[in-house]
């Protein structure tokens, strides 16, 4: 069975990872800080001016108003911010409201890449992603 061709969802404390098509949804906010990363091509993000930009990856800072918009499949997670990674982004994203991250998130587009690729099996996904995620080296600063 192709564990990918459908709408999947995994929520744990520190996060929630949520793969599939996002088509419908309508501008607003969430606490949750966002990381998103496009399966092939971009996906639409709409500010709280109804500024429409295009990216292939992104971060979304928490409390921001937006519409994410793709139809096809992506790769969203949300992260707590009172979590020691929420904390770490935050200090790292804390004066950006939604920003591209087609530099700082490589690996993540290689394994979100990689489980579309070879029918990876969702919770491989989610613990890779949760690997990477928490890599001490990723929040060195320079």
């Amino acid at each position: 069975m192709n564990d990918t061709a459908q709408n999947k969802i995994h929520i744990e404390s520190t996060m929630g990872v949520f793969v599939g098509q996002f088509n419908d949804n309508v501008l607003h906010k969430h606490f949750a800080l966002q990381i998103s990363v496009a399966s092939q091509g971009k996906f639409k993000i709409t500010d709280e001016k109804d500024n429409q930009n295009s990216y292939s990856t992104c971060f979304i800072n928490s409390n921001v108003l937006h519409q994410f918009k793709s139809n096809e499949t992506s790769l969203i997670i949300l992260i707590n911010p009172i979590s020691s990674i929420g904390h770490q982004l935050y200090n790292k994203y804390r004066n950006i409201k939604i920003t591209s991250l087609d530099e700082d998130f490589e690996q993540l587009v290689e394994i979100f890449a990689d489980y579309l690729q070879n029918d990876s099996d969702f919770i491989n996904l989610t613990n890779k992603i949760n690997n990477y995620i928490i890599l001490p080296q990723y929040w060195t600063t320079a």
